[in-house]
This record gives structure tokens, sequence and C-alpha cells, in this order.
């Protein structure tokens, strides 16, 4: 597993996001708030598994995870989560730069989603 991604990764699929103007700004907000808890519990649960050699562990996370940042348009996460559930073994010694790769790109990731959310009108709160 290649732990490098893209130096300038397309981060968001905009018409994903899109699905959620109907909902409204109240209820997207709460949704992107359970959503900014949970991730990094996901990240630091896949961080184990690859440092405890658990492939079992690290599939189920990384697909977990994949789906749940799917709903939100995060292309560059989903990809990268995606080679690490189907791209085999992660060698134990990556475990911290394959923590600090999804950190930094739920960091671009979510200041990606809250200027999109600036963008939406009736959602400038």
């Amino acid at each position: 597993m290649n732990s490098k991604v893209n130096s300038s990764p397309v981060l968001l699929d905009l018409d994903q996001l899109e699905n959620f103007v109907d909902l409204g700004l109240a209820d997207f907000l709460d949704i992107l708030g359970d959503v900014l808890g949970d991730v990094p519990t996901h990240i630091e649960m896949i961080h184990s598994a690859i440092r405890d050699g658990d492939a079992a562990t690290l599939r189920a996370r990384a697909h977990s995870s994949r789906g749940m940042l799917a709903n939100f348009g995060c292309v560059a996460m989903t990809g990268f989560l995606h080679r690490l559930e189907h791209e085999g073994p992660v060698a134990p010694e990556l475990a911290g730069s394959v923590r600090d790769e999804l950190e930094n790109l739920w960091q671009q990731s979510y200041s990606a989603i809250k200027d999109w959310e600036k963008s939406v009108p009736g959602f400038i709160s």
C-alpha cells in the first residue's frame, strides 16, 4: 500500500453534497456534527488495526468509514479508504503515516465542506 496521496486530490463530490440542501441547514449541521465526532474514532481504529497487523479489522473499519464519508462526497478520503480496504495488508510500521494521511485528508475535506456550506443560499447562518 502506497501511503502517499496525490498532492492535490479532488476532495469533494459537490453533487453528493447537494443532497443535503433539501434537509436544511439545521439538519445538515446535526448530521455533520455526528460525523465530525465519529471520524477521529474511525481513524484511530484504523491506526490500531494496522499497528496490530489485524487485516480483517482494517478492512471492516475502512469499509465503515468509507460508507460514512461517501455520504458527504469526501472522494479523496473514500478513495484512500478503498485502497486500505482492498489492496491487501498494510505494514505495521506504516500505521502512523496512514493515520497522519487520513487526519490530513479529513481536515482538508472538512474545510472544503464548510466552504461549500457557506456557498449554499439559505445555509448562511
